[in-house]
């Protein structure tokens, strides 16, 4: 039964007077309707269920920022939380496989480190790690969510041609799928920016540079 719900969030953030520190902090609602297929299958063995209720969700979060070298290099740590309400999971019975509403809260909690490395002559690096633990309400940990993840990015504007390269490194731990554990894995993309003219830029973009093998649910 889809339903317009309303949502909201709010967010904040501090400077601490005298210092180079920043606290800051948001908290917010979202909803998410079943699919078209939740409720009314597609296939012989799938029935979807009308009866369905929207997913919910309640999360906040917690972090600082601390500027140093005059802002030439910027770290944040921060802390989240979120809870969702009605999670849509699915159940099989001789053969039949319906989706439902599990009860009980989801919990995705966690913390996230970054740094951003700005040399003021064209050169910039960043980089960010994410642990996320998620539990079903179950208290066993959660399907397709990966605990540890990572991002390192490099990029460097050239000074006599307007010409930007830019390189990233993705990492991503392995995650549950059903009874199958899926390997972690990393990938590098790659990619650069022409501005021919206030008026046109050409970019092109690399993905998964060198071909590394991986899976995803």
């Amino acid at each position: 039964s889809c339903s317009n719900l309303a949502t909201y969030s709010v967010s904040g953030a501090w400077d601490i007077p005298g210092t180079d520190t920043t606290v800051h902090a948001s908290l917010g609602t979202g909803s998410k309707n079943p699919s078209f297929f939740e409720q009314f299958g597609y296939y012989g063995t799938y029935v979807g269920n009308p009866l369905l209720m929207p997913e919910t969700s309640f999360g906040w979060d917690i972090g600082i920022r601390q500027s140093l070298f005059d802002d030439m290099l910027m770290l944040d740590v921060t802390y989240f939380d979120q809870d969702l309400d009605n999670k849509i999971g699915s159940e099989t019975v001789a053969g039949i496989t319906r989706p439902v509403n599990i009860s009980g809260l989801s919990t995705r909690k966690g913390i996230e480190v970054s740094a951003l490395l700005d040399l003021f002559n064209g050169f910039t690096a960043s980089a960010s790690y994410t642990y996320t633990d998620s539990r079903e309400p179950s208290g066993a940990r959660e399907e397709r969510r990966p605990e540890h993840t990572g991002v390192i990015n490099l990029a460097y504007s050239f000074e006599d041609v307007p010409l930007r390269v830019n390189s990233e490194l993705v990492m991503v731990g392995e995650s549950l799928d059903f009874a199958t554990t899926l390997p972690g894995y990393s990938l590098v993309n790659a990619g650069l920016n022409y501005q021919v003219n206030e008026n046109l830029e050409v970019y092109g973009r690399v993905h998964n540079l060198f071909d590394t093998s991986y899976q995803t649910a």
